[in-house]
């Protein structure tokens, strides 16, 4: 069993005041390197030298914004399928079905977006085209 299931770089990063070796630990760049590419599902970075704890607690922070025509509900967003009226977001919004996840990728189309979390769920809205059911 891992010492942290599900790190948090915060977790990590506390559990470098503790001791000596955790705090060595919490300062390694490639422990963040490959933290960050495991979770995250990013390809090999060879340029990136530095930065990795930072982009690791950027990214497990994200957040998915839509904004457009919610028509089929296909921007994430609470859609009556009674009304069919498309509602237009002039801004972007939250999707707030993914306001407590990790999202390591994301697959948009025109009418429907698939998200993947750090956990393996994956969270799908819109319309999918009969061909491919």
């Amino acid at each position: 069993m891992p010492l942290l299931d599900k790190p948090d770089c915060v977790d990590v990063l506390h559990l470098g005041t503790t001791s000596r070796f955790f705090h060595t630990v919490a300062l390694d760049e490639h422990f963040w390197r490959q933290l960050t590419l495991q979770t995250f599902c990013l390809p090999p970075q060879p340029i990136r030298q530095q930065g990795w704890a930072e982009l690791y607690c950027r990214l497990s922070s994200a957040k998915v914004f839509t904004w457009g025509f919610n028509e089929f509900g296909r921007l994430g967003h609470n859609y009556n399928r009674a009304e069919r009226l498309p509602i237009y977001y002039r801004r972007p919004t939250e999707i707030e079905m993914l306001r407590n996840e990790v999202v390591v990728d994301l697959g948009c189309g025109g009418w429907s977006t698939w998200a993947l979390t750090s956990t393996g769920k994956v969270y799908g809205w819109g319309k999918v085209p009969l061909s491919y059911r």
